[in-house]
């Protein structure tokens, strides 16, 4: 069975090449098992192919390997059973670290869905036009605050921003935002590692320079939070859901300052 499954596999290295004789730089055979190293680019389009055309129904795993300070970086494997051939093989490709991104193989087989999640969360390997990336240009609020309610991580890297809701919404969430120090937003949210504020009123992270070297320190900054210390994480959402930016205080303020005003 075992033999047959191999010579299979190698019979499907050659199918591949016949297709597109780019889409095969090496072939791999190592106890029994048949790795095809396919080249980034053509990954996906040879997923397709493999399922179209010659039974490939079944994508059983996919793992990755970090190989630093090996370049290429990242290795990154699919596993593939056809089911009416009784074949197994190895889809390889790999990535450098300067770029670890690839086309998802998600509108090839949704089941790679949860997969590439945990190779994002553990590698950092991207995954281009993965569905858990998404555009929506338009209005909808009811997508928003679903949105809102789903996220851990708001980012509002605003170059002006003078009031802002965005991040105010957020909190009420619990979704911890991640802004530039400018205006409304350095008015609500405050620093969880460097603000002079107490704990229980710290309630995001803050960033100062207009670049994206600010932006990615404050968003390691809560992502690490998120990872290695989420008992911490929560409290700066609970912190955040306690915010009030209601019109409570300052109707009562301006109360206060026109009974002020009215006094003998």
């Amino acid at each position: 069975m075992a033999e047959s499954g191999s010579q299979n596999a190698s019979v499907v290295a050659e199918q591949l090449r016949a297709w597109n004789a780019n889409c095969v730089s090496e072939v791999i055979e190592f106890h029994g098992e048949t790795t095809i190293v396919v080249p980034r680019e053509l990954l996906r389009a040879t997923a397709e192919y493999c399922r179209a055309h010659l039974k490939f129904d079944y994508l059983s795993d996919a793992t990755s390997l970090d190989r630093f300070p090996v370049e290429p970086r990242f290795e990154l494997n699919y596993h593939l059973t056809s089911i009416p051939n009784k074949a197994k093989i190895r889809l390889r490709t790999r990535v450098t670290g300067a770029d670890p991104t690839v086309d998802s193989m998600v509108p090839v087989w949704p089941g790679a869905g949860w997969m590439e999640r945990e190779i994002f969360d553990l590698m950092g390997i991207r995954f281009n036009d993965h569905p858990d990336c998404h555009l929506e240009i338009g209005y909808n609020e009811e997508l928003a605050h679903l949105v809102y309610a789903g996220a851990d991580i708001l980012l509002v890297p605003s170059a002006y921003e003078p009031c802002g809701l965005t991040q105010i919404i957020g909190l009420k969430y619990g979704t911890v935002p991640v802004v530039r120090n400018t205006g409304g937003l350095a008015d609500t949210v405050f620093d969880a590692n460097h603000a002079p504020k107490p704990y229980h009123e710290r309630n995001g992270y803050v960033f100062n320079d207009f670049n994206w070297q600010g932006l990615e320190s404050a968003l390691d900054r809560a992502i690490g939070m998120w990872h290695q210390y989420p008992e911490y994480f929560r409290q700066l959402m609970i912190n955040g859901m306690r915010s009030d930016y209601s019109w409570n205080k300052p109707g009562q303020n301006y109360l206060n300052i026109y009974h002020h005003i009215k006094a003998p």
